[in-house]
């Protein structure tokens, strides 16, 4: 939601559109001029949009885009933050979240932060940047990403090569810019873990 409005994108028919409601209501008139076409000639897809700091980040495959404006929505103005040139965007696309520290994505070259106003996205996998490297990225659309207010961490799962499911997840420490591998033991629960009180 942005000045009141929903919006939507990663719209299957149309994949470079955004549109977004009335003022504080839910219906999209299909009618109306309540779009804008981000791009469109660029071959990618606008998958997600986030509202941060009174700004519309937008996230293509390989570039951002941003919208900012009043409520009137004819004084809506669309940037470029990254270009296509650049190669920066969400090209694992549900690993996009919005954190204190700005939006953490992975991209096709590892996994950044931007927020508005900054120069350009930041590269904050390099220590892990290796194994993204051998990550399977046809199964890309099932990467994923999600932020803990708990432990202030930006976690990753990913599907190594060879796996067919997300079975690696790395955590990201927003405070400290640390990466560590999270393991879990589901399948490793063994018969002599359980003891008696």
């Amino acid at each position: 939601i942005f000045r009141g409005r929903p919006f939507l994108v990663g719209m299957a028919n149309n994949r470079s559109r955004m549109r977004w409601a009335q003022v504080n209501t839910h219906s999209f008139d299909s009618t109306t001029d309540a779009r804008h076409d981000v791009d469109p000639d660029d071959g990618d897809f606008l998958w997600r949009g986030f509202n941060v700091d009174g700004t519309v980040v937008l996230l293509k495959e390989h570039s951002i885009h941003l919208m900012n404006g009043d409520v009137n929505e004819s004084s809506f103005t669309w940037q470029v933050a990254s270009s296509k040139e650049a190669g920066i965007g969400a090209y694992c696309p549900y690993t996009a979240y919005a954190t204190p520290v700005g939006i953490i994505f992975q991209g096709e070259v590892g996994v950044y932060l931007y927020r508005p106003g900054m120069a350009a996205p930041e590269r904050i996998s390099d220590t892990i940047q290796d194994t993204l490297e051998g990550l399977d990225y046809s199964y890309k659309n099932q990467f994923t990403g999600g932020y803990n207010p708990l432990t202030r961490a930006y976690y990753l799962s990913v599907t190594p090569t060879g796996a067919t499911t997300n079975t690696e997840t790395y955590a990201y420490y927003i405070d400290t810019g640390a990466w560590s591998k999270l393991i879990y033991g589901m399948g490793k629960i063994k018969p002599s873990i359980w003891a008696p009180m």
